[in-house]
């Protein structure tokens, strides 16, 4: 674990304000970034506790019409097909989620975000983008922390950190008291990042955006 001082001293990564011309390379590192929750999102959907009751009831109406040996044979060739769908659910939950962010603060970056009290950064290795950040007024006193993803080819390497310090320090700059964050139950990596640095699950209920209940919600949040 590289400290803050350790981490401002890597020279071959910057941390800047977002410029015009970053817009395709942010937009592609957000897309990406959640397009590789597929894998999380699909285990979730595959143990939901909907996916497991539509399970059950196939499961007993087949033995209810069908003798114990071709129950179990559909059952294996049926066992496939429900990862298949399961992973097919997950990319259109993360598919709908990229496009409906692509019409909003996403359409253009500068519009929305260089703006008073907000921000929006990059990181960039060797002249090449590899990780966002921003931080939107949410009110008077809160902030939230938005659009924090990282390239894969640039993962462990400290840059998710020095993207969350420069918005941690933008916000106390700026006189906000609170940060808040939304993520969801199938991001427990990021979940546990944020946890580490000084963040808490809010009193917010969390919200359930999808049929099956595998993409909840839940804000967390940090005094500063």
């Amino acid at each position: 674990q590289l400290s803050r001082a350790q981490l401002s001293r890597m020279a071959d990564i910057l941390v800047r304000e977002f410029q015009v011309e970053d817009q395709a390379a942010a937009v592609r590192i957000f897309s990406d970034g959640v397009m590789s929750l597929s894998e999380a999102f699909a285990s979730e959907a595959r143990w939901s506790k909907i996916s497991l009751a539509l399970c059950a009831a196939a499961i007993g109406l087949l033995a209810a019409l069908l003798d114990p040996l071709a129950c179990i044979t559909i059952l294996a060739l049926l066992a496939p097909a429900y990862r298949v769908f399961s992973h097919h659910y997950a990319d259109r939950v993360l598919r709908d989620f990229v496009d409906l962010s692509l019409t909003k603060d996403l359409a253009d970056i500068g519009k929305h975000y260089l703006r008073p009290r907000s921000n929006f950064w990059v990181a960039t290795k060797k002249g090449v983008v590899v990780g966002t950040v921003a931080i939107d007024e949410h009110d008077a006193e809160t902030a939230e922390l938005r659009r924090m993803f990282v390239a894969d080819t640039a993962r462990n390497q400290g840059v998710g950190k020095l993207l969350l310090f420069a918005a941690l320090d933008f916000a106390v700059e700026q006189g906000y008291k609170n940060i808040v964050l939304t993520t969801t139950t199938p991001q427990k990596v990021a979940w546990a990042i944020y946890q580490k640095q000084g963040f808490v699950r809010s009193p917010r209920a969390p919200i359930v955006v999808d049929t099956l209940r595998i993409a909840t919600q839940i804000q967390l949040i940090k005094t500063l």
